[in-house]
């Protein structure tokens, strides 16, 4: 995986200051990806996304800690559980966030990779086209 996971916990610890998550490259080529209004709405798709089928409580964590910027202590005194179990939940958390992101945002060397896999016409045609281009430069 290409998103690793201080990165994605760097995006997420961004939601809390929109001037700062709109400066940040990922979230604005997330924003472009999705359509959104802005960035820290792309990111906020991205989480809903990736954590859309999976135990409630994930989204629930990374809404408390992540984007209300509420202490892990206090988080885990609502959910009576253990601090040590939120950082667990929470990575598992972050690990499907970095999944989704990874889907959506294929580093450049993936983009050829899923092209090839897509249609491998379309890629030989894609090379044809450079050819020409910088035959006739």
């Amino acid at each position: 995986m290409f998103r690793t996971y201080p990165e994605v916990r760097r995006l997420l610890a961004k939601l809390r200051e929109p001037s700062i998550i709109e400066g940040d490259p990922l979230a604005r080529r997330l924003r472009e990806v999705l359509g959104c209004a802005s960035a820290r709405d792309a990111v906020l798709r991205a989480i809903d996304r990736a954590l859309a089928f999976s135990d409630p409580r994930l989204r629930k964590i990374v809404q408390r800690c992540d984007v209300d910027g509420v202490k892990v202590l206090a988080v885990a005194s609502e959910f009576h559980l253990s601090s040590r179990q939120i950082f667990r939940y929470r990575g598992v958390a972050v690990e499907a966030i970095a999944a989704t992101l990874e889907a959506l945002l294929p580093a450049d060397g993936d983009s050829q990779r899923i092209l090839v896999q897509l249609c491998p016409r379309c890629l030989q045609e894609s090379v044809r086209r450079d050819d020409v281009t910088v035959m006739s430069a």
